[in-house]
């Protein structure tokens, strides 16, 4: 499973729109055994949902998202929780071990 966090600097983007990067975690066994950076040149809908289908990833975890880009997403076939705010490989750990608050992040 690979699961993307949208990024600005360390943390999580206040909004999809404003992703500067995704931390894109590959998970196994409930493990993260790698990340990959990604720029976004181009935070669009469109764009972002080709990228993470290009790394194959499965989930994002973001804060605010648009009823466009959910919809973008969910085309897409990727899954999204939003309303997260946190570190990315701190929020990725806490979806794993099932300790996320899912309503507003950690």
């Amino acid at each position: 499973m690979k699961i993307a966090v949208s990024c600005t600097q360390d943390q999580v983007a206040p909004s999809l729109g404003m992703t500067a990067a995704l931390a894109i975690f590959e998970v196994e066994n409930g493990t993260v055994r790698r990340t990959v950076h990604r720029v976004c040149a181009d935070p669009s809908p469109q764009a972002l949902a080709a990228k993470l289908l290009d790394d194959e990833v499965d989930m994002i975890l973001c804060n605010r998202i648009s009823p466009e880009a959910g919809k973008v997403l969910t085309e897409a076939g990727i899954m999204f929780i939003a309303g997260i705010s946190g570190a990315p490989r701190t929020v990725v750990e806490r979806y794993l071990d099932g300790t996320l608050p899912l309503d507003g992040g950690c």
